[in-house]
């Protein structure tokens, strides 16, 4: 019931967003709350902060999503070799590709090596200012 009566004007105020390439500064309300993460409790390095989003960002994040999904899989941006964040290639499809790659190279009785990092904390790394 209430959806029908809120779908117009939000359509309205998304496709107005899209058209001026501008998101209305009423709706970029967020609340931040830590979110525990590993190891130790008291040591606040191992809280990750999330934002919490008013449903109607919510909804417009999820219409741009779906636009630039549709732009990257039309214009076959990513490789076959890109897994994660897509809807038909999963990390359980990159991991059955390694694990059967591996096994067949060991079969064939090629060398195999792999180098792996643990990217676990990767985001503290990052350069705030830049990235935003």
């Amino acid at each position: 019931m209430v959806c029908s009566f809120m779908s117009s004007p939000l359509t309205y105020i998304f496709n107005k967003s899209l058209e001026v390439g501008s998101f209305p500064s009423t709706l970029k309300y967020s609340t931040g709350i830590p979110i525990f993460n590993t190891e130790d409790r008291l040591n606040m390095s191992n809280f990750r902060p999330i934002s919490l989003l008013i449903s109607f960002s919510k909804i417009f994040e999820k219409i741009i999503c779906a636009r630039i999904y549709a732009h990257v899989v039309l214009n076959k941006i990513l490789t076959n070799e890109q897994y994660g964040f897509r809807s038909i290639l999963s990390t359980g499809n990159a991991s059955f590709t390694l694990i059967q790659e591996t096994l067949s190279a060991v079969s064939n009785k090629h060398t195999v090596g792999g180098n792996f990092c643990d990217l676990s904390k990767a985001f503290d790394c990052v350069n705030h200012r830049i990235l935003l």
